[in-house]
């Protein structure tokens, strides 16, 4: 099945939806204040633009029974960054990519959860990759300690 992620109609299973491009770096970047993740996604070390279409695919996917707080905090991070015209990195990467994506496979007539998968897999992503620590702070609730662990952070 070809998946086109609406950021990039060029886009096939074999490139990365929001660039185009084949592969990924996993560059040595660190989160400020925190310690590099135990797990690094395709994406880790690449920074990119929020775009209004992604940004509009992302809110769509996330509204009705997917809206959470958590979720909408993380689109908060990714208004910011399109409104300041910022690029985004790390947790806010995976989460803007893996959202599209998912969003695109589920509109092909995926299941949630194996558009999830799919999601996690296409990008060698893990749970984890998709919440900035900053967000697992401010929901700490509403995280476990592997959250915390995962970013080298401990939960208080």
């Amino acid at each position: 099945m070809e998946t086109t992620p609406e950021t990039n109609p060029e886009a096939t299973p074999e490139t990365n939806p929001v660039t185009g491009q084949t592969g990924g770096e996993n560059g040595n970047v660190n989160e400020t204040n925190y310690g590099t993740p135990k797990h690094k996604s395709k994406l880790w070390g690449q920074e990119k633009y929020v775009t209004e279409k992604g940004l509009n695919t992302v809110k769509e996917h996330l509204s009705g029974k997917m809206q959470d707080d958590f979720n909408d905090t993380m689109i908060e991070r990714l208004e910011n960054a399109y409104k300041n015209n910022t690029k985004i990195s790390g947790a806010d990467l995976d989460f803007y990519a893996h959202e599209i994506y998912e969003s695109t496979l589920m509109k092909k007539g995926m299941s949630y959860e194996e558009a999830h998968e799919a999601a996690k897999a296409y990008y060698n992503a893990v749970e984890f990759n998709f919440y900035h620590p900053d967000v697992i702070k401010q929901y700490s609730r509403e995280f476990s300690t592997p959250w915390f662990s995962f970013w080298g952070m401990e939960k208080k």
